[in-house]
C-alpha cells in the first residue's frame, strides 16, 4: 500500500503541491493528469524517495519502486545492454544473470539485438525511452 496525506512539496519557498492525498493498494493503476506545472513529477518522485514532503504524511509499504525518468538519463558510456543490466548488478545480481534479464526487457520492448551493443548516442528517442523502460521493469517492481 501506498499513502500520501496531505503532502506538500516545496522547491525553495515555492509550494510545488499543497494538500495531496493518495491512496493506492497493490494492483490498484492510477494515473496522475492535469496540466504542466502543477506537480505530477513532483509527486511521483516523492513516491520514489527522490524528492521529500515538506509536510504531511508519506507511507509505502512496497518492497520495490521502479521509476521512469522523463528523459531516459541512460549512462552515455555503458551500452544499451549494460545500460539495463547496471541496477541488477548494483542490487547484487550476477552480471550474466543481470545481461540476461536486460536481454529479455530489451526483447520485450521491441529493441533488436543489434542494438543491444549500442551507446545511447546512437539511440533515436523513442529507443531511448524504451531501454529506459527496460531498466525500470528488469528490477520487477511492485510499485
Amino acid at each position: 500500500m501506498l499513502l500520501l496525506e496531505q503532502i506538500s512539496l516545496n522547491h525553495g519557498i515555492k509550494t510545488i503541491v499543497s494538500g495531496f492525498s493518495l491512496n493506492l493498494s497493490p494492483g490498484e493503476r492510477i494515473g496522475l493528469i492535469g496540466p504542466s506545472g502543477v506537480g505530477k513529477t513532483s509527486v511521483l518522485q516523492t513516491v520514489a524517495d527522490l524528492l521529500p514532503t515538506s509536510a504531511g504524511v508519506k507511507h509505502n509499504q512496497f518492497q520495490r519502486t521502479g521509476y521512469v525518468f522523463q528523459n531516459p538519463r541512460l549512462l552515455p558510456w555503458k551500452s544499451v545492454l549494460d545500460n539495463v543490466a547496471l541496477p541488477l548488478i548494483a542490487r547484487g545480481e550476477k552480471r550474466k544473470t543481470a545481461r540476461l534479464q536486460a536481454k529479455h526487457w530489451l526483447t520485450r520492448l521491441q529493441l533488436s539485438e543489434s542494438c543491444f551493443s549500442a551507446y545511447p548516442s546512437a539511440l533515436s528517442g523513442g529507443m531511448a525511452q524504451r531501454v529506459s523502460l527496460a531498466r525500470a521493469f528488469a528490477l520487477q517492481p511492485d510499485l
